[in-house]
């Protein structure tokens, strides 16, 4: 999987549905604009990838193709500090990759978890778009526009409602998948 995470990070920047926008800068969770997270946001915006043997850090945030990282505008987040549902989902894969024997099993595990929260595909992604479109405005910060990644998984309802028979989907696209895959990859050290 690392030689996909060039084209992975081509589909993260293309595929984003952020604008951005000028505005204030933003603060990635205390660190300031010199902290590693602002500085991967930012050589990703730069660059338009993200090497595989840098790994993620809580607070990365995609603002969109063309717009800017440190600017308030429509940027998904990545951070678990904030984030119940992606430290949920985080923990539940850490379960189940305890089962997989090797490294490829793994990464066929996790790669089939992020699909499942994400909103699956085929017939049972048919509305993926619309779903995502109503869950980003219903959880987007009115004031800065962030939209936890958590907001957009399966994983962000709990309880009896998601042990139901029909538990929740999420409806995260491609790109937030993208990022999703390999922020688990890099904290569960795949």
């Amino acid at each position: 999987w690392p030689a996909l995470l060039p084209l992975a990070g081509a589909m993260l920047r293309g595929g984003s549905t952020g604008v951005g926008g000028a505005g204030a800068l933003v603060d990635f969770g205390g660190e300031g604009d010199g902290g590693l997270a602002a500085r991967q946001s930012r050589h990703f915006f730069e660059h338009n990838r993200i090497d595989f043997s840098q790994a993620l850090e809580d607070g990365f945030r995609d603002s969109g193709l063309g717009a800017e990282p440190t600017v308030a505008g429509s940027s998904v987040v990545l951070d678990r500090r904030r984030d119940s549902a992606l430290q949920r989902f985080a923990d539940r894969c850490r379960k189940k990759l305890r089962k997989a024997k090797d490294e490829a099993a793994q990464a066929m595990v996790l790669a089939l978890l992020v699909s499942d929260t994400c909103g699956r595909s085929g017939v049972h992604a048919a509305d993926l778009v619309r779903k995502h479109l109503r869950l980003a405005s219903e959880h987007r910060h009115g004031d800065t526009g962030e939209l936890l990644l958590g907001d957009l998984l399966g994983d962000r309802v709990t309880g009896a409602k998601r042990r139901g028979k029909h538990p929740p989907t999420g409806a995260a696209l491609v790109p937030h998948r993208t990022l999703l895959f390999k922020a688990l990859a890099d904290w569960l050290g795949l």
